[in-house]
């Protein structure tokens, strides 16, 4: 014979506090509910959008220092070298001599952050040479059209697989949170990133070459690692031009991500062959009155979010090289479904404190928990990526 213990039978008067409670917690629900869809409807319509970026930029500060990438050697011409030149921009000779220094101590890549569509003499002729003979030299152009519609050609000299783009992309605020590695010209042509032209060259030397994207086929992908593609609504993004290809920024945190020399120290031979030999090397100007910046809300820089041109183009590179040869973990972002529901689920969380605390104080600790622990946790999984590859 079955028999129902009578401790599992929910007694009439308990049955009854429940139900109240519930019809107690379903009429104090509706302004909550409304605060959650308007919190919904504020973010979907990018009224938020300001706010994430900011926070996002902010957490990328706060991680801890990386060591410096040993990798990537960055030769800045500086306003000192401007003044002994005593003429700007700087002549052809004096780039073609800096590209043979350099090339003595055998560089995997030499990325030139400076154009030279046109000859600036003197030296011109010496610098073309250089260029021709130089097969690991990348050079810049600006494929994309400014306001007048001009673009910037590359140096004659240097085939097209030896130039790469120095385009980038900016949000509202003026902040670059993304690497923009392949877009059409204004004639339609296809040209790739400064950026991963250096990757390529300097990965091609470990076997390791670049490649379509397999779970996204317009994505880009070195060996295993697949460049995920930004796409408009992407993490805190509404609507954003996600035009070409795109991934998110994970710049290098630390005041010291890169090495840097001066153009005088390489002139001097004042340089360690270990710090070149089978590095890449990106010349540029480190000079503010040459006014090739570049402005970041997670990099901390001489001036709030500034930093050089050259420096940027570093830690696009950096990203790419750490992401394939030490498995740094790239950005990712949820889908949209996902967030909707990290909002339902924290909202009906805070809408649940008052049915279970009754003190005022213990609502109002209760609240203050809630609305640290999702920032806290959001903090822990940038963490958590940084954490995994110091870890190796």
């Amino acid at each position: 014979m079955i028999t129902i213990q009578p401790d599992i039978i929910m007694k009439p008067d308990r049955w009854q506090a429940v139900k109240a409670g519930v019809t107690t917690w379903g009429r104090g629900a509706l302004p909550g509910v409304m605060v959650i869809v308007a919190v919904m409807m504020a973010r979907l319509s990018g009224a938020l959008q300001f706010w994430e970026l900011v926070a996002f930029d902010r957490f990328l500060r706060l991680r801890p220092p990386e060591p410096m990438d040993e990798r990537i050697v960055i030769v800045g011409i500086t306003e000192e070298d401007i003044q002994r030149a005593r003429t700007y921009p700087i002549p052809d000779r004096d780039i073609a001599d800096l590209l043979k220094r350099l090339q003595t101590y055998r560089p995997s890549a030499i990325g030139l952050d400076i154009v030279r569509d046109i000859p600036v003499e003197p030296g011109h002729a010496e610098l073309t040479s250089v260029f021709r003979s130089s097969k690991n030299a990348i050079g810049v152009e600006i494929a994309l059209p400014d306001r007048s519609g001009f673009t910037v050609a590359p140096p004659p000299a240097l085939p097209p697989e030896q130039v790469g783009f120095a385009d980038f992309v900016l949000d509202a605020d003026g902040y670059q949170r993304r690497s923009l590695l392949g877009t059409n010209n204004d004639r339609q042509e296809y040209r790739f990133s400064f950026a991963i032209r250096l990757a390529e060259r300097y990965l091609a030397t470990r076997g390791i070459k670049l490649g379509n994207g397999i779970r996204d086929r317009e994505a880009m992908r070195f060996g295993s690692i697949e460049f995920t593609r930004v796409q408009p609504n992407s993490g805190g993004y509404v609507g954003a031009d996600a035009g070409g290809n795109q991934i998110l920024l994970n710049v290098r945190s630390g005041t010291m991500p890169f090495r840097v020399l001066s153009l005088e120290q390489i002139k001097a031979g004042q340089v360690d062959p270990n710090w070149i030999r089978g590095k890449i090397v990106l010349i540029g100007m480190m000079s503010f009155s040459a006014k090739d910046l570049a402005s970041s809300g997670a990099i901390a820089g001489i001036n709030p979010g500034r930093i050089y041109g050259v420096e940027m183009q570093a830690h696009e590179t950096s990203q790419m090289i750490s992401a394939v040869i030490d498995r740094r973990p790239l950005l990712q972002v949820w889908g949209e479904g996902w967030e909707t529901l990290w909002i339902a689920v924290w909202g009906l969380l805070g809408m649940s404190l008052g049915q279970f605390l009754r003190s005022p104080w213990k609502i109002l600790i209760g609240l203050l928990v809630a609305s640290i622990s999702p920032i806290a946790l959001c903090y822990w999984l940038i963490l958590l990526g940084l954490e995994f590859r110091l870890s190796r």
